[in-house]
């Protein structure tokens, strides 16, 4: 699973516009277990796709992962590290489209 990740993160920095959506929904998925190993760089990851390719990360759910991960509990050096990657990717995002805009709200049930 780790070399599957490192092998999705360089094929993303290689060419993010054709980076799969296949892929980013693994690995929204992954960063959707919070009690996962691999939850940190998951997030760590989305965070860099949504500054890379901010459309691939609104259509893959990213942003609404990255929001999760911020609200559920992680330790305080995570948290800091989301914060700031977190303040970079939102305004990548928000500035894209209006419809972009509308896939980042945290949905809130």
């Amino acid at each position: 699973r780790i070399q599957a990740i490192k092998l999705m993160r360089t094929m993303m920095l290689l060419q993010p516009l054709h980076f799969p959506l296949s892929f980013g929904r693994a690995v929204v998925a992954v960063a959707e277990h919070t009690q996962d190993n691999l939850c940190q760089s998951a997030l760590s990851m989305i965070c860099e796709l949504s500054v890379l390719n901010p459309r691939m990360a609104s259509v893959c759910g990213g942003i609404r992962a990255v929001q999760m991960g911020l609200v559920a509990n992680h330790s305080n050096v995570m948290l800091q590290r989301l914060q700031k990657t977190y303040g970079t990717a939102i305004p990548t995002v928000s500035g894209y489209t209006q419809r972009s805009r509308q896939r980042i709200f945290l949905d809130v049930k």
